[in-house]
């Protein structure tokens, strides 16, 4: 195993991992809901929550980061789970899931034992580290989906806000 050692100005020459740039995207102001059991996009007021960053290298490597602030009203037990799921597009491609499970979007949610018709939320958190191989322009996006249609996800209901970062690191 190799030994990186940190010098008096962070890691040694060529090692790499210094931050190059952070871009991040808040929405601390606006709501959405939904009680779609398939993926959609987050948006608020219409527009797509998205963040664009672009690589100095194709080297680079890009840590994104969200928190997602989500509440859920449902009426069935054990159906109060939702799940968001991270693309990504690199440049004038088409956008493609690179973090979440195909079939439940990484269930993040909660779950209500008992007390049907309350409401639970939770920050969703995710971090992922992305090698996109490119220096074109490269947008982030959340998409997220329900357990089942009688669930209300509701994004920024309360006074929190959700995040994108992302962050370039040398390679």
């Amino acid at each position: 195993m190799a030994l990186i050692k940190i010098g008096s100005n962070g890691l040694d020459t060529g090692v790499g991992g210094k931050v190059l740039q952070v871009v991040t995207v808040t929405n601390t102001t606006n709501l959405f809901t939904s009680n779609s059991t398939s993926e959609i996009d987050i948006e608020f007021n219409s527009v797509v929550f998205e963040l664009s960053i672009t690589p100095s290298s194709t080297s680079s490597k890009i840590y994104v980061m969200a928190n997602v602030p989500a509440r859920t009203s449902h009426n069935t037990i054990a159906n109060g789970r939702y799940g968001i799921s991270l693309h990504s597009k690199i440049g004038a491609g088409s956008y493609s899931k690179i973090w979440g499970d195909s079939t439940t979007s990484t269930w993040l949610g909660s779950y209500d034992y008992g007390n049907n018709g309350s409401q639970v939320g939770i920050v969703l958190p995710l971090h992922y580290l992305h090698s996109p191989n490119s220096t074109d322009e490269i947008k982030y996006k959340l998409k997220i989906k329900n357990g089942d249609t009688t669930n209300q996800v509701s994004i920024n209901r309360d006074t929190a806000g959700t995040q994108i970062t992302a962050m370039e690191i040398q390679g």
